[in-house]
């Protein structure tokens, strides 16, 4: 598993360096500077998908040679229960799937229906009610008051802050 980790975290190094590439490249056009260009985001985030590989790659390489001391375990699990986890996390991985598809599909547009302004931030409430219950050990209490707060800073972020339309 750690010979994966390498060669994605190499990947995602050199796509953070064809990203910050890509983005230095782009025009500046009417922009005073680059900071405030269209290349400046895609660069920022190439630059940040870059530190965080590297972190990735050195980490791994740290592992590689703290694993290369001890002895082989002989029950190693496969690379899909590296990845997806044991039995729990994967029916938590497949529950939550099918909440998402629910969501998107389901409860989004009924309650669009319902009310073209406020549809996606209805959804979205009864959404993260139900899947932090499900996914956690809080009194509904808190989890009412956790779901409120975020879909009102959402909406407040989205609506007001950047005039985007939420989608219905």
């Amino acid at each position: 598993m750690l010979i994966l980790n390498l060669i994605i975290s190499a990947l995602l190094l050199a796509f953070s360096s064809y990203i910050i590439y890509l983005g230095v490249n782009i025009p500046i056009g009417l922009a005073k500077n680059f900071a405030v260009s269209a290349g400046a985001f895609p660069s920022l985030m190439g630059v940040l998908l870059m530190i965080l590989s590297i972190w990735w790659l050195v980490d791994t390489l740290m592992e590689m040679k703290r694993e290369s001391g001890k002895p082989k375990a002989s029950n190693k699990p496969s690379a899909l229960e590296e990845i997806f986890g044991g039995r729990k996390q994967q029916i938590n991985l497949l529950l939550i799937s099918a909440m998402i598809l629910v969501y998107v599909f389901l409860l989004i547009p009924v309650c669009g229906g319902f009310t073209k302004e406020y549809g996606f931030t209805i959804a979205s409430f009864l959404f993260l009610v139900v899947s932090i219950k499900v996914f956690n050990d809080i009194s509904m209490i808190k989890t009412i008051i956790i779901s409120a707060v975020t879909v009102i800073l959402i909406f407040v972020v989205f609506h007001y802050g950047l005039s985007v339309v939420m989608p219905r």
